[in-house]
Protein backbone atom coordinates (compact mmCIF):
# COMPACT_ATOMS: atom_id res chain seq x y z
CA UNK A 1 0.00 0.00 0.00
CA UNK A 2 1.34 3.43 -0.89
CA UNK A 3 0.12 6.84 0.21
CA UNK A 4 1.58 9.88 -1.51
CA UNK A 5 4.79 7.95 -2.10
CA UNK A 6 4.95 6.69 1.49
CA UNK A 7 5.25 3.07 2.51
CA UNK A 8 3.88 1.47 5.65
CA UNK A 9 7.32 1.79 7.26
CA UNK A 10 7.39 5.59 7.00
CA UNK A 11 6.39 7.31 10.23
CA UNK A 12 3.84 9.54 8.46
CA UNK A 13 2.03 6.61 6.82
CA UNK A 14 -1.65 6.20 7.69
CA UNK A 15 -3.43 2.91 6.90
CA UNK A 16 -6.53 3.43 4.77
CA UNK A 17 -8.65 0.96 6.71
CA UNK A 18 -8.71 2.70 10.10
CA UNK A 19 -11.48 4.70 11.73
CA UNK A 20 -11.92 8.03 9.94
CA UNK A 21 -11.68 10.05 13.15
CA UNK A 22 -8.29 8.48 13.90
CA UNK A 23 -7.23 8.95 10.27
CA UNK A 24 -8.05 12.64 10.53
CA UNK A 25 -6.22 12.98 13.85
CA UNK A 26 -3.00 11.40 12.53
CA UNK A 27 -3.31 13.47 9.35
CA UNK A 28 -3.50 16.64 11.48
CA UNK A 29 -0.44 15.46 13.42
CA UNK A 30 1.48 14.94 10.19
CA UNK A 31 0.60 18.45 9.06
CA UNK A 32 1.71 19.90 12.39
CA UNK A 33 5.04 18.05 12.31
CA UNK A 34 5.70 18.92 8.67
CA UNK A 35 6.60 22.53 9.44
CA UNK A 36 10.36 22.09 9.07
CA UNK A 37 10.91 21.56 12.79
CA UNK A 38 9.44 24.99 13.60
CA UNK A 39 6.61 23.59 15.64
CA UNK A 40 4.00 25.76 17.24
CA UNK A 41 3.97 24.53 20.84
CA UNK A 42 0.31 25.43 21.24
CA UNK A 43 -0.56 23.36 18.17
CA UNK A 44 1.36 20.41 19.61
CA UNK A 45 -0.33 20.75 23.01
CA UNK A 46 -3.73 20.98 21.34
CA UNK A 47 -3.21 17.84 19.27
CA UNK A 48 -1.66 16.08 22.26
CA UNK A 49 -4.87 16.72 24.21
CA UNK A 50 -6.95 15.29 21.34
CA UNK A 51 -4.82 12.12 21.38
CA UNK A 52 -5.05 11.88 25.17
CA UNK A 53 -8.85 11.80 25.05
CA UNK A 54 -8.87 8.87 22.62
CA UNK A 55 -6.09 6.94 24.38
CA UNK A 56 -8.22 6.84 27.52
CA UNK A 57 -10.50 4.43 25.67
CA UNK A 58 -8.03 2.80 23.28
CA UNK A 59 -5.12 1.84 25.50
CA UNK A 60 -4.08 -1.09 23.30
CA UNK A 61 -4.06 0.61 19.90
CA UNK A 62 -0.46 0.38 18.66
CA UNK A 63 -0.93 2.87 15.82
CA UNK A 64 -2.43 5.42 18.21
CA UNK A 65 0.30 4.93 20.80
CA UNK A 66 3.04 5.13 18.17
CA UNK A 67 1.75 8.42 16.81
CA UNK A 68 1.21 9.79 20.31
CA UNK A 69 4.92 9.17 20.97
CA UNK A 70 5.75 11.36 17.97
CA UNK A 71 4.29 14.36 19.79
CA UNK A 72 6.61 13.81 22.74
CA UNK A 73 9.53 13.43 20.34
CA UNK A 74 8.70 16.86 18.91
CA UNK A 75 8.42 18.23 22.45
CA UNK A 76 11.82 16.67 23.29
CA UNK A 77 10.24 14.67 26.08
CA UNK A 78 12.36 11.52 25.88
CA UNK A 79 10.76 9.80 28.87
CA UNK A 80 7.21 9.95 27.54
CA UNK A 81 8.29 9.28 23.97
CA UNK A 82 9.91 6.02 25.07
CA UNK A 83 7.03 5.16 27.42
CA UNK A 84 4.45 5.24 24.64
CA UNK A 85 6.73 3.53 22.14
CA UNK A 86 7.16 0.68 24.63
CA UNK A 87 3.38 0.50 25.06
CA UNK A 88 3.02 0.38 21.28
CA UNK A 89 5.57 -2.45 21.19
CA UNK A 90 3.63 -4.37 23.84
CA UNK A 91 0.53 -4.33 21.65
CA UNK A 92 2.39 -5.02 18.39
CA UNK A 93 5.66 -6.77 19.17
CA UNK A 94 6.44 -7.47 15.50
CA UNK A 95 6.22 -3.91 14.17
CA UNK A 96 9.52 -2.93 12.51
CA UNK A 97 8.48 0.73 12.53
CA UNK A 98 7.97 0.73 16.29
CA UNK A 99 11.25 -1.08 16.92
CA UNK A 100 13.14 1.39 14.73
CA UNK A 101 11.51 4.30 16.56
CA UNK A 102 12.64 2.83 19.90
CA UNK A 103 16.17 2.34 18.55
CA UNK A 104 16.24 5.94 17.34
CA UNK A 105 14.90 7.20 20.64
CA UNK A 106 17.71 5.47 22.50
CA UNK A 107 20.33 6.47 19.93
CA UNK A 108 19.54 10.19 19.93
CA UNK A 109 19.57 10.17 23.71
CA UNK A 110 23.06 8.59 23.73
CA UNK A 111 21.95 5.21 25.08
CA UNK A 112 23.94 3.35 22.45
CA UNK A 113 23.84 -0.07 24.13
CA UNK A 114 20.04 -0.19 24.16
CA UNK A 115 19.90 1.25 20.65
CA UNK A 116 22.36 -1.38 19.41
CA UNK A 117 20.18 -4.18 20.76
CA UNK A 118 17.14 -2.92 18.86
CA UNK A 119 19.13 -2.41 15.67
CA UNK A 120 20.38 -5.99 16.01
CA UNK A 121 16.78 -7.24 16.21
CA UNK A 122 16.05 -5.47 12.92
CA UNK A 123 19.25 -6.72 11.28
CA UNK A 124 18.62 -10.30 12.40
CA UNK A 125 15.22 -10.05 10.71
CA UNK A 126 16.96 -8.89 7.49
CA UNK A 127 15.34 -5.46 7.74
CA UNK A 128 18.62 -3.78 6.81
CA UNK A 129 17.96 -5.02 3.26
CA UNK A 130 16.15 -2.45 1.07
CA UNK A 131 14.04 -5.03 -0.74
CA UNK A 132 12.58 -6.15 2.59
CA UNK A 133 11.84 -2.61 3.79
CA UNK A 134 12.73 0.51 1.84
CA UNK A 135 15.89 2.46 1.10
CA UNK A 136 15.51 5.01 3.91
CA UNK A 137 14.65 2.39 6.56
CA UNK A 138 17.47 0.01 5.65
CA UNK A 139 20.04 2.82 5.34
CA UNK A 140 19.10 4.17 8.78
CA UNK A 141 19.42 0.74 10.39
CA UNK A 142 22.79 0.05 8.74
CA UNK A 143 24.31 3.45 9.44
CA UNK A 144 23.18 3.92 13.04
CA UNK A 145 23.96 0.33 14.03
CA UNK A 146 27.57 0.83 12.98
CA UNK A 147 27.69 4.20 14.72
CA UNK A 148 26.49 2.51 17.92
CA UNK A 149 29.35 0.04 17.64
CA UNK A 150 31.84 2.87 17.10
CA UNK A 151 30.54 4.90 20.04
CA UNK A 152 30.64 1.82 22.26
CA UNK A 153 34.20 1.04 21.20
CA UNK A 154 33.28 -2.29 19.59
CA UNK A 155 35.82 -1.86 16.81
CA UNK A 156 36.65 -5.55 16.48
CA UNK A 157 32.96 -6.36 15.93
CA UNK A 158 32.88 -3.99 12.96
CA UNK A 159 36.18 -5.27 11.58
CA UNK A 160 35.17 -8.93 11.87
CA UNK A 161 31.70 -8.45 10.39
CA UNK A 162 32.97 -6.37 7.47
CA UNK A 163 35.75 -8.65 6.24
CA UNK A 164 33.94 -9.12 2.91
CA UNK A 165 32.38 -5.68 2.72
CA UNK A 166 33.03 -5.29 -1.03
CA UNK A 167 30.88 -8.33 -1.75
CA UNK A 168 27.88 -7.14 0.24
CA UNK A 169 24.85 -6.68 -1.98
CA UNK A 170 23.56 -3.66 -0.11
CA UNK A 171 25.28 -0.70 1.56
CA UNK A 172 28.77 -2.11 0.91
CA UNK A 173 30.30 1.34 0.60
CA UNK A 174 28.76 2.49 3.88
CA UNK A 175 30.01 -0.62 5.68
CA UNK A 176 33.44 -0.11 4.12
CA UNK A 177 33.55 3.43 5.50
CA UNK A 178 32.81 2.23 9.02
CA UNK A 179 35.38 -0.55 8.66
CA UNK A 180 37.99 2.10 7.80
CA UNK A 181 36.88 4.19 10.77
CA UNK A 182 37.13 1.21 13.12
CA UNK A 183 40.62 0.42 11.80
CA UNK A 184 41.66 4.02 12.42
CA UNK A 185 40.35 3.82 16.00
CA UNK A 186 42.49 0.72 16.56
CA UNK A 187 45.59 2.76 15.76
CA UNK A 188 44.50 5.39 18.27
CA UNK A 189 43.97 3.01 21.16
CA UNK A 190 46.70 0.45 20.58
CA UNK A 191 50.42 1.14 20.60
CA UNK A 192 51.38 -0.81 17.50
CA UNK A 193 54.67 -0.86 15.67
CA UNK A 194 55.22 1.37 12.64
CA UNK A 195 55.05 -1.67 10.36
CA UNK A 196 51.75 -2.82 11.91
CA UNK A 197 50.31 0.67 11.59
CA UNK A 198 51.34 0.82 7.95
CA UNK A 199 49.33 -2.30 7.16
CA UNK A 200 46.23 -0.70 8.71
CA UNK A 201 46.82 2.68 7.07
CA UNK A 202 47.29 0.96 3.74
CA UNK A 203 43.91 -0.73 4.06
CA UNK A 204 42.20 2.49 5.20
CA UNK A 205 43.48 4.34 2.12
CA UNK A 206 42.47 1.44 -0.14
CA UNK A 207 38.95 1.39 1.30
CA UNK A 208 38.38 5.11 0.88
CA UNK A 209 39.93 5.14 -2.58
CA UNK A 210 37.57 2.38 -3.70
CA UNK A 211 34.45 3.84 -2.05
CA UNK A 212 35.00 7.40 -3.23
CA UNK A 213 35.86 6.27 -6.75
CA UNK A 214 33.12 3.68 -7.17
CA UNK A 215 30.28 5.26 -5.17
CA UNK A 216 30.58 8.86 -6.22
CA UNK A 217 31.57 10.65 -3.02
CA UNK A 218 28.43 10.10 -0.93
CA UNK A 219 28.14 12.23 2.21
CA UNK A 220 29.07 9.72 4.92
CA UNK A 221 32.18 8.67 2.99
CA UNK A 222 33.30 12.26 2.43
CA UNK A 223 32.81 13.23 6.06
CA UNK A 224 34.73 10.24 7.42
CA UNK A 225 37.46 10.43 4.77
CA UNK A 226 38.03 14.11 5.52
CA UNK A 227 38.39 13.45 9.26
CA UNK A 228 40.58 10.40 8.91
CA UNK A 229 42.92 11.84 6.29
CA UNK A 230 43.51 14.82 8.60
CA UNK A 231 44.17 12.42 11.48
CA UNK A 232 46.63 10.40 9.41
CA UNK A 233 48.80 13.39 8.60
CA UNK A 234 51.24 12.18 11.26
CA UNK A 235 52.42 9.57 8.75
CA UNK A 236 54.35 12.23 6.85
CA UNK A 237 56.10 13.49 9.98
CA UNK A 238 59.75 12.38 9.68
CA UNK A 239 59.92 11.85 13.45
CA UNK A 240 57.69 8.76 13.11
CA UNK A 241 59.81 7.18 10.37
CA UNK A 242 57.03 5.83 8.18
CA UNK A 243 58.15 4.32 4.90
CA UNK A 244 58.42 6.35 1.72
CA UNK A 245 55.88 3.98 0.17
CA UNK A 246 53.10 4.81 2.64
CA UNK A 247 53.96 8.54 2.60
CA UNK A 248 53.75 8.53 -1.21
CA UNK A 249 50.44 6.67 -1.07
CA UNK A 250 49.04 9.21 1.39
CA UNK A 251 50.00 12.13 -0.88
CA UNK A 252 48.61 10.37 -3.95
CA UNK A 253 45.30 9.81 -2.18
CA UNK A 254 45.06 13.46 -1.14
CA UNK A 255 45.97 14.65 -4.63
CA UNK A 256 43.41 12.38 -6.27
CA UNK A 257 40.43 12.96 -4.01
CA UNK A 258 40.95 16.45 -2.63
CA UNK A 259 42.37 18.35 -5.59
CA UNK A 260 41.17 16.62 -8.78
Amino acid sequence: IKQLGLTKLDEEFIPEDIDQSLYGLISDLNKTLAKNSKYDIQDLISIKNRFSEIIKYKTKDSLLLYNYSRIFKALRDFTNELTYLKKAEETDSQSPKVKLAIALCYFYNSDYQEAKEYFEILINADLNIPTNTNKKFSFTVTKLYHLCLLYLGHYDTIIESSMNWKNMEYWSGLVGVYRATALKRKIEFKFLSISSNEIIIDEILNIFDFVLTEENYFDAACVEANKIIKDLIFTINPNYEYSNRIIKKYFQFVAKHFFN
